[in-house]
């Protein structure tokens, strides 16, 4: 090589283009098979993982109706010596860390699953006010984070007309109750007397029906044939989940009118001749 120097100049160059092409193959090939296993992972799960094994999904919307239960996903794969922990943004809080959890609110509650590698954050009885950003979080070499956004819908109750409601005695009388703004349709609404479950009763001329309206949601409506002085008192309209609507119904005794109301979806007459 020291009678030619051009060729020994030759043969590092092609010695180093060869080595820095085995790199480039090599290179080529763990990202092929890295690609791969990415495929694998998201037919299998529907998700893609990062190497890490976290779900790389940029944010998950979740959106329950007010008094249901929430179920906030986390998906980890290879968890390793990392820890998942669970984060409400509104305030900071940190909810569970591990399977162990920080908050006193017992409607919170981890739900680890080894074999499905999930970490799911349990809500029970949502309420408006757990609207917000969630964050699943793994501590490792490289700490990820992944946002989770909790939409409460609010069902909206109302009475058909006024609260409080004046009927004579031995007079029929009905009221209505309209539950809207659901995400699933029910025709789950509970009357209550007085704090006392009110049913059918055909002995004591009450009946309760509920219809379902697309444009009107759900209306339930109690009917009295024959008002009773008995009947005086607090009537609630309860569908499931913490709202709820209250009506007054005054039975009046003597030559009072037959009903004072103030809207026409109370129907009152009087059976007197």
């Amino acid at each position: 090589f020291h009678e030619y120097p051009d060729l020994e100049f030759l043969s590092l160059s092609t010695v180093m283009n060869g080595v820095q092409s085995e790199q480039s193959r090599i290179c080529t090939l763990f990202h092929r098979i890295l690609f791969i296993s990415f495929l694998a992972g998201f037919k299998s799960t529907g998700h893609f993982f990062s190497p890490s094994g976290f779900d790389l999904r940029p944010q998950t919307n979740i959106t329950v109706q007010e008094g249901k239960y929430a179920y906030l996903p986390c998906n980890v794969m290879n968890l390793g010596s990392g820890v998942v922990s669970w984060m409400r943004r509104s305030d900071a809080h940190i909810i569970s860390v591990g399977n162990t959890t920080f908050i006193h609110d017992e409607r919170f509650q981890l739900v680890h699953n080894d074999e499905l590698d999930t970490w799911t954050l349990q809500i029970k009885l949502t309420r408006e006010t757990d609207q917000g950003f969630y964050e699943c979080q793994v501590s490792g070499e490289r700490k990820v984070k992944v946002p989770v956004y909790l939409r409460i819908q609010v069902p909206t109750v109302k009475m058909l007309g006024s609260n409080e409601l004046f009927v004579k005695k031995d007079s029929e009388v009905q009221f209505s109750c309209q539950l809207s703004n659901t995400l699933e349709r029910t025709d789950n609404i509970i009357w209550y007397f007085n704090d006392k479950r009110l049913l059918t009763d055909r002995k004591t001329g009450i009946a309760i029906t509920t219809a379902t309206n697309e444009s009107h949601g759900v209306v339930s409506t109690v009917h009295i044939t024959k008002v009773k002085p008995t009947d005086h008192g607090t009537y609630t309209c309860s569908p499931s989940g913490p709202r709820s609507q209250k009506l007054v119904l005054h039975v009046l005794v003597g030559e009072n009118p037959a009903a004072m109301q103030t809207s026409c979806s109370h129907h009152v007459r009087s059976v007197a001749a």
